[in-house]
């Protein structure tokens, strides 16, 4: 019986932070939040789809560019099997869960076409958008990795 009360404890502290961080932001605040972490996924996708890897690189989170140099990094992006589909295949389907006022997960469906050609893949992705320096970033190996 003892153990049962410290597991609850345990889980209700574990779980308040989380639940209070978001709680604190109004409907309007979360709402803004979810479409300025949308359009920086957007603006990642449409460098990403233009090949635009230097400036696809600026978008990347202060620890993910502290592992991952920009050379290695535009290296990788040219080197991937998979480009990005064209048109309405590239991004759909976004959704957003505001964990905080710096940290959003954007889930999108991608779509994927080898580089060689063939066809396209459609590939749920959830990306954490970490609001850093005023611009919200993602991490660079989760674009260097997609798809899965």
């Amino acid at each position: 019986m003892n153990n049962k009360w410290v597991f609850l404890a345990t889980l209700f502290f574990s779980l308040t932070p989380s639940l209070l961080l978001g709680a604190n932001l109004t409907s309007g605040e979360k709402r803004r939040i979810e479409s300025a972490a949308e359009e920086t996924l957007k603006e990642i996708i449409d460098l990403w789809k233009n090949n635009k890897f230097e400036e696809l690189y600026e978008y990347g989170s202060r620890t993910s560019k502290v592992s991952l140099s920009k050379e290695k990094f535009v290296d990788g992006m040219r080197k991937k099997y998979w480009g990005l589909a064209s048109s309405w295949e590239t991004i759909r389907d976004i959704e957003s869960d505001v964990r905080s006022s710096t940290s959003v997960y954007v889930k999108a469906k991608i779509g994927f076409k080898p580089k060689a050609g063939g066809d396209s893949k459609f590939v749920t992705e959830t990306f954490t958008m970490i609001l850093e320096g005023g611009k919200w970033r993602t991490g660079l190996s989760k674009i260097l990795s997609s798809p899965k």
